[in-house]
């Protein structure tokens, strides 16, 4: 409202347009020497609504655009006030200094900076030869075109128009350094260091020169003049405990910080500083300590920036459960802070458990949503981990939600390396390879040696059949790094896929010997590709002989017997491993083996055992149903199907085995086609779903329609002794008792279950 007053006030003073604008930037200086840069802003603005040519309401907008990290916007304005107030110097130095800036900030693309600058200084010093600005830039010029002594005597000219300036003061003695002049140079830095105590880079000047020429005392004697020239600044003393850290002085080094922290009224932040420091040098239960020292006396808001800390230093400890401990815990205290929630939400995310990780997700979401588009940092941040806890839950609509969040983190911040690399490693998991190879060459445009984006490109490339390629960035990534476990690992995986058994086996072997797991499995894998069923079980075993409790060997072992087709040994064999792991999947995988091997019952009290053990899962039940329909006993298979659709509506196989459960005994043929198209749009290319719609057809004497589906799936699988029966009683019902004879005889070649075998003689018996 009193700016609203003051725009109001201004306005009704006078008309004319030069007097109006005057009194804005009188009123936007105002606003500019406290701070306001925005208020100040706006007056600057009003002022060339009044008058477009009034050079210095640019001059002052270029000011404020400078205060608020708007570079490009401040230098259009200092532009326009050089043009329309040519006498306004200074302008031309801010001009200048924008410049430079832009060019020393990006080399590359802002070479015309350099350019602009030098002509600028060029028009400075010609009005005023001695202008200190004028002087001061020419000397950086001079530097930036590696032209050393010009700039010494540059800066020496600024130094004498305007003495003991610090920015002029350091510059000339690392110039100085630079060009040999040590002598000199050192001399002249301890001049300065008189006048500029608390000049900070100027004591840095000298101790470098001194570290670089070994003279290891005077440099020590540098940061102690530091210190005790300024024994509030908290930066100094950690400097000089570094010091003694790289000199091996330990004792000297714990005394510095216990000066530092022995009063804290000199230096409130002491116990932050230390902690800090021994965060640096990765003593992280010392940095603990100091940061739980400084949180016993800090005020409330300093405390959770101690807390926060305190979660780095345990994290970095590899002591993520307390850490995330803390955070719950600071999270009662400070429920609304941003920070402290991602801080959490992070920490979720270090085990890659799905139940954390959508815990995560529902801390992460309400603040993507509230947090104001002007803080980019914090919301590529949030995105980022968000993205990361939804690619943990793996699913697919998860892993798009992660895809979407990494592509959001890109659009605010492109040049954020991290989502790029995970949306890469997203991109090659779903099976997007030239994608991924994309996101993978725009990370190493950036990070050209980049390992991580250079393993997800040679995978893509595997992926896509461009092998040859692949090994060859695969080898010249092992002959930089022989002991490259992932490089060996993607030829092997190519090895193995060419068939090149042997030479996979041998960078597998060369894996395990590495403790790498990826060996283990890798030749494992081989030995059952050859059917080398022998070697594959002494490689289990010899594993068991270094890891006896290990379930997942039985489990192998087991599987190994199954393949063999000793579905009974395979079964005894996987008693062991629910006995380690009484778990639902273990209970499932033990039934799918008894019910291969025929032991119909043994099966049933497995998947009834993960019933007990997941009620809500309606796998189990399912599985039990089958295996009543394999044992003969349709009533109580039908009833199975009924209940897992009571529990999973949309269920394919359940829907269709009641819809076939039904067609085969000829009941309820209108529900049994609902059914069975219900499942056609689960499973669209499943044959067993369209050879059920057939059989419903053949009931509904539909024979022309079951004739034509019938014959396609026969056509599709026909191996498939079922689908010839049917097709067989199609062709029989319809009239067709030759090509029904034909179809049996397929049957009888393919039949290989006793159901198979009755039907086909049955059906024999009938067209006889």
């Amino acid at each position: 409202m009193l700016l609203l007053g003051v725009v109001v006030w201004l306005g009704g003073c006078t008309r004319d347009p030069k007097v109006l604008a005057k009194k804005y930037v009188e009123t936007g200086n105002k606003y500019y020497e406290k701070s306001k840069y925005k208020e100040a802003s706006l007056m600057y603005r009003k002022a060339l609504q009044k008058d477009l040519r009034y050079g210095p309401a640019y001059y002052h907008l270029g000011l404020t655009q400078l205060k608020q990290g708007q570079g490009g916007d401040a230098r259009r304005s200092f532009m326009r006030a050089t043009d329309l107030d040519p006498a306004n110097l200074d302008a031309f130095v801010r001009l200048a200094d924008v410049d430079l800036a832009g060019y020393l900030y990006d080399p590359q693309t802002n070479k015309v900076g350099l350019d602009d600058a030098r002509d600028l200084v060029k028009t400075i010093l010609k009005r005023d030869p001695k202008s200190f600005d004028g002087l001061r830039i020419a000397g950086f010029v001079a530097l930036s075109d590696k032209d050393v002594k010009t700039a010494i005597l540059r800066f020496q000219q600024a130094n004498e128009s305007k003495p003991n300036q610090p920015e002029v003061a350091v510059a000339l003695v690392q110039a100085m350094f630079g060009d040999k002049q040590d002598a000199e140079a050192e001399r002249l830095t301890k001049s300065f260091i008189e006048r500029l105590k608390t000049y900070g880079p100027l004591y840095d000047s000298l101790y470098g020169y001194y570290a670089r020429t070994n003279r290891v005392v005077d440099a020590e004697q540098v940061l102690r003049l530091k210190v005790d020239n300024n024994p509030t600044n908290s930066l100094f003393f950690t400097q000089l405990a570094f010091h003694y850290y790289l000199t091996h002085r330990s004792n000297d080094m714990n005394a510095t910080i216990g000066r530092m922290t022995s009063d804290l009224k000199k230096i409130p932040e002491a116990h932050m500083a230390a902690g800090d420091f021994f965060m640096q040098i990765r003593d992280y239960g010392r940095a603990f300590d100091e940061y739980q020292q400084g949180e016993k006396t800090a005020d409330s808001k300093i405390k959770l920036s101690y807390g926060k800390h305190e979660v780095e230093a345990l994290n970095r400890q590899g002591k993520g459960s307390d850490a995330t401990n803390l955070l719950s815990t600071l999270l009662k205290s400070y429920p609304k802070d941003t920070e402290l929630i991602t801080m959490h939400a992070a920490s979720l995310l270090q085990v890659r458990d799905a139940k954390k990780a959508q815990i995560a997700i529902d801390e992460l979401q309400p603040l993507v949503a509230a947090t104001p588009t002007d803080q980019k940092d914090l919301l590529v941040e949030l995105h980022f981990n968000l993205g990361r806890a939804y690619m943990i839950k793996v699913d697919t609509q998860s892993l798009e939600q992660a895809r979407l969040q990494f592509q959001e983190a890109l659009r605010i911040k492109p040049t954020y390396l991290p989502a790029k690399s995970l949306l890469a490693e997203l991109l090659l998991n779903v099976g997007e390879f030239p994608k991924a190879v994309q996101a993978a060459d725009e990370i190493l445009k950036v990070v050209p040696k980049d390992a991580n984006a250079r393993l997800i490109r040679t995978m893509s490339l595997i992926r896509m059949g461009e092998r040859d390629t692949a090994r060859t960035e695969l080898t010249a990534m092992l002959a930089q790094n022989p002991k490259s476990n992932d490089a060996r690992y993607q030829i092997a995986l190519m090895d193995f896929i060419e068939k090149r058994y042997k030479d996979a086996e041998g960078n597998f072997s060369t894996l395990r010997a590495a403790s790498d797991p990826r060996g283990y499995g890798g030749l494992l894998e081989c030995k059952m590709a050859q059917k080398d069923f022998t070697g594959a079980t002494e490689l289990v075993e010899d594993q068991l002989k270094q890891n006896p409790q290990q379930p997942e060997l039985l489990r192998q072992l087991a599987e190994i017997k199954l393949q063999t087709g000793n579905a009974d040994d395979a079964a005894i064999q996987y008693q062991q491993v629910v006995q380690k792991t009484p778990s639902e999947g273990s209970y499932m995988r033990l039934g799918e083996i008894q019910r291969q091997a025929g032991r119909l019952d043994l099966a049933l009290a497995s998947f009834q055992k993960a019933k007990e053990l997941n009620p809500a899962d309606p796998t189990p039940v399912l599985e039990i149903a089958v295996t009543y329909d394999a044992s003969g006993r349709a009533d109580q298979a039908r009833k199975g199907y009924e209940e897992v659709l009571k529990m999973q509506p949309d269920n394919g196989v359940a829907l269709n085995n009641l819809a076939y459960a039904k067609a085969d005994q000829g009941v309820d043929l209108d529900q049994a086609l609902t059914f069975a198209e219900r499942a056609r749009q689960k499973r669209p290319n499943d044959p067993d779903v369209t050879d059920t719609i057939g059989l419903i057809y053949l009931r509904k004497n539909l024979n022309d329609e079951s004739i034509r589906v019938l014959r396609e799936i026969v056509s599709r699988m026909p191996t498939n002794a079922m689908y010839h029966v049917h097709y067989a009683m199609a062709l029989m019902q319809k009239g067709d008792r030759t090509a029904a004879r034909t179809e049996l005889d397929a049957a009888a070649k393919y039949s290989v279950t006793d159901k198979e075998k009755a039907r086909v003689r049955e059906l024999r018996t009938k067209i006889s």
